[in-house]
C-alpha cells in the first residue's frame, strides 16, 4: 500500500512541477500551482519540525528518548531535502534534453 501511495504521490507532484513550469499555461494557472506545491511541502517540513520539537520537549524527561526522537526528525528533514532537490534536478534535466 505505501508503494502505490508514493507512486501515485511521486507522480502527482512531477506532473504538477512540470505543469508549472510550462510557459504554455497562463500565469495565473501556473500560480496555483506552485502554490499547491509549496503548500505540500510545507506540510511534510511542518510534520517534521513537530517530531523535533517533541524530541526537544521529550528530552527533559529522557534525554535517550530525546536525542532518539531529534536524531529522527532531523534524519527525515535532511532526506525530504535531498529527494526534493533530485526530483527538481531530474525533471530541470528532462526540460533540457527535449530541447
Amino acid at each position: 500500500m505505501d508503494i502505490i501511495f508514493e507512486i501515485i504521490l511521486e507522480f502527482i507532484l512531477n506532473e504538477l512541477i512540470e505543469a508549472s513550469r510550462d510557459k504554455n499555461n497562463s500565469k495565473l494557472k501556473r500560480f496555483i500551482l506552485l502554490f499547491i506545491i509549496t503548500l505540500f511541502f510545507l506540510i511534510i517540513l511542518s510534520v517534521l519540525a513537530v517530531i523535533v520539537y517533541i524530541g526537544i520537549y521529550t528530552i527533559k524527561k529522557n534525554v535517550v528518548e530525546g536525542i532518539l526522537t531529534m536524531v529522527i526528525g532531523l534524519m527525515l528533514l535532511v532526506y525530504v531535502f535531498i529527494k526534493s532537490r533530485k526530483a527538481y534536478i531530474t525533471i530541470n534535466e528532462k526540460k533540457s534534453s527535449k530541447k
